[in-house]
């Protein structure tokens, strides 16, 4: 990754996220993915095209909920989506990493979640036909699941103890 800091590698620190676009079949639409490093908290919003714009605006309304200590930055993968990532720095005041090209690992984490993901919908999903009432509930379900990586605990969990509170949806 470039110039990430340490403290985000290791997960030492929250406040860290990772985003990602998972297509639709027919490649008009797409969800974007996003997940916290330390605490595995995932948010699913469906995009109506994959036009920068709309993922920016998608990210902006999925981490403005948070206090600001937790959104520090956000780690990218290359693709033109991801291209309005200055438009979610000044509005969320955090930072923007890329992933190396064809380095997929660097968001080992978030690319787990995905293969999640894909158990409720595969590959030849179109997700013209997903509402985002369906997204939520595999979100919460997703969040509602102990994993193994955090000790057992649900990214819910994890978000209460090291935040105090669960966000609230606007």
């Amino acid at each position: 990754m470039l110039e990430q800091p340490s403290d985000i590698n290791y997960r030492s620190s929250y406040g860290h996220w990772e985003s990602d676009s998972i297509e639709s079949s027919d490649k008009k639409c797409a969800l974007n993915v996003l997940l916290e490093r330390v605490s595995r908290l995932t948010h699913i919003t469906k995009l109506t095209s994959k036009k920068a714009i709309i993922t920016s605006n998608a990210i902006c309304k999925q981490l403005s909920i948070y206090p600001t200590n937790f959104c520090l930055s956000i780690t990218y993968d290359n693709g033109t989506g991801n291209t309005g990532f200055k438009k979610v720095e000044a509005k969320l005041n955090n930072k923007s990493y890329f992933c190396e090209p064809y380095h997929s690992w660097e968001k080992g984490a978030l690319e787990q979640v995905n293969s999640l993901i894909r158990r409720y919908y595969p590959k030849r999903t179109n997700f013209h036909n997903v509402t985002q009432y369906q997204l939520e509930k595999v979100e919460k379900s997703l969040n509602d699941r102990p994993r193994k990586c955090v000790g057992f605990k649900t990214p819910n969990e994890v978000y209460n103890e090291l935040s105090g509170t669960l966000p609230i949806r606007i």
